[in-house]
């Protein structure tokens, strides 16, 4: 009787655990992202790898309290048309960095080199964006598929 007893209690402490792993380690939807409107960023044609890629960003939005330089960014991948936030393989690494930016064409265009594999890895086949803050909760996005 008492082994069938420890059997039952450790059969439930094993589904408990794996509930609890499921929940945690669950994907977290990102509903809306705020985008900032008349300031666009795009994959530069040719520049696209699973490891990387070039970004444009270009501001006609005359705000002069963006941050359209800074080094931080996302990566979000779609999947059954809802966008979720992949995961940094860095533990404790909590800001994305990228390499130093250039700027081109005059005072409102940069671009920026972005080597996502230190914190990603090669991205899988898949619908992928960008993502920078450029004010607090304002963004831009770039869309790309590897």
């Amino acid at each position: 009787m008492k082994k069938r007893v420890i059997n039952v209690v450790g059969v439930l402490a094993l589904l408990i655990f794996l509930l609890a792993l499921i929940i945690f380690f669950k994907p977290r939807e990102i509903k809306i992202i705020n985008l900032a409107e008349n300031i666009t960023m795009k994959i530069k044609e040719g520049s696209l790898t699973n490891t990387g890629a070039t970004v444009i960003i270009t501001d006609l939005s005359g705000d002069e309290n963006v941050d359209l330089i800074n080094r931080k960014f996302k990566i979000d991948y779609k999947k059954n048309d809802k966008w979720y936030r992949l995961e940094s393989k860095i533990k404790n690494e909590v800001t994305v960095m990228t390499t130093d930016n250039v700027m081109e064409n005059g005072d409102n265009t940069y671009t920026q080199e972005i080597n996502w594999e230190r914190y990603y890895g090669k991205l899988g086949k898949g619908h992928y964006r960008i993502v920078k803050e450029v004010k607090t909760n304002l963004y831009i996005a770039a869309e790309f598929d590897i």
